[in-house]
Order: structure tokens, then C-alpha cells, then sequence
């Protein structure tokens, strides 16, 4: 059986995207959401969309640092979450623990994939009582919803997290 320029082509386009070529290019085209981790706090923007989110955590303190995300109850705000940490509440009533990136050293990074839903979260890190030392980070999940590109190669520090399994890093689709 012979086969034309044309089959040829359908052939190899059939291949590329088979193998995955489509999700490293889409993958290496989008940016990740940057979350900056100072002694004093954090730099992030104040609003993401709902989904699978893809997050670039970076440590610029002295100090360990992380980033997790907290779903505030209707009503809560950030501040009244900190009051409550403060007088030692260990998590305030109602508030959702959706984890986020771990503990970091200085000058370190982690990337990772979280699904969040639409809410009002912070971000807030646990480590050594940052929670009651350091400004949290009120963060608006809104909007249409929008999943983020995961990767196509196995990554050494990276990982999906949701709700659901926020305690184990998943196997990326597609990686050994």
C-alpha cells in the first residue's frame, strides 16, 4: 500500500499530537501565577480565576516560608482571621484549608497546579507563628473558570493539589 503526501501529513500531525506535543507547547506559552514570599508578607495579585491554577512560589525572605491558601467562610474577612489565630483559635471556624506551596528555603521556588474554587481565600504561611507576625494576603477567586496547562515532563519539585487530595502530590497525566 502506497501512501500520498497528504497521508503523510495526516499521519504525522496524528503522531504529534498523540505523543502530547500540544500540552508542551501550550504548557511553555503560559505564565505561571507568581507568588513572592518576603519576611513581611507576600506580593501576589488580588484576584485569579477559579480552576486548575498553575502557581510559581518563590522565597525571597531570610526565613522558611510558604504559601497556603485559605477559603475564608462568607462573612470572614482577613483580618478577623488573623484576630482569631492571634487569640489562638488553631483554624478559625468554617475556613477551608486548600494547601498551597510547602515549605520553602530562602532564595528557593516551587511550582505546583491547585484546582480552587470562586470565594475569598489569603494566603498565609504557618511556619515559626508567621501566621500571627506576618501580613496575609487577601486573594478574590472569581470569574469564568479556566484550567492552566500542566506539564509533560516529570518534575522534580512540582505537583497537582486539590481539595480533595491537598495532602498527596499527584502523578502528572502523561509522566512515569
Amino acid at each position: 500500500m502506497s501512501i500520498d503526501a497528504t497521508g503523510r501529513a495526516v499521519l504525522v500531525v496524528a503522531c504529534l499530537f498523540s505523543s502530547g506535543w500540544q500540552k508542551e507547547v501550550a504548557a511553555k506559552s503560559s505564565s505561571p501565577i507568581r507568588i513572592i514570599a518576603t519576611d513581611s508578607g507576600f506580593e501576589a495579585p488580588p484576584m485569579i480565576a477559579p480552576g486548575l491554577r498553575h502557581l510559581l512560589f518563590e522565597n525571597r525572605g531570610t526565613e522558611i516560608h510558604e504559601a497556603m491558601l485559605v477559603k475564608l467562610p462568607q462573612g470572614v474577612s482577613a483580618a478577623d482571621f488573623v484576630a482569631a489565630v492571634k487569640s489562638g483559635a488553631l483554624f478559625p471556624k468554617g475556613a477551608l484549608d486548600y494547601s498551597g506551596p510547602g515549605l520553602t528555603s530562602p532564595g528557593e521556588s516551587i511550582e505546583i497546579w491547585l484546582t480552587v474554587d470562586p470565594g475569598q481565600y489569603i494566603l498565609v504561611c504557618w511556619n515559626s507563628g508567621h501566621a500571627t507576625s506576618t501580613a496575609v494576603h487577601p486573594l478574590a477567586v472569581q470569574g469564568g473558570r479556566a484550567d492552566d496547562p500542566v506539564p509533560n515532563e516529570s518534575p522534580s519539585r512540582t505537583g497537582i493539589l486539590d481539595r480533595t487530595s491537598r495532602s498527596r502530590l499527584s502523578s502528572l497525566r502523561g509522566c512515569p
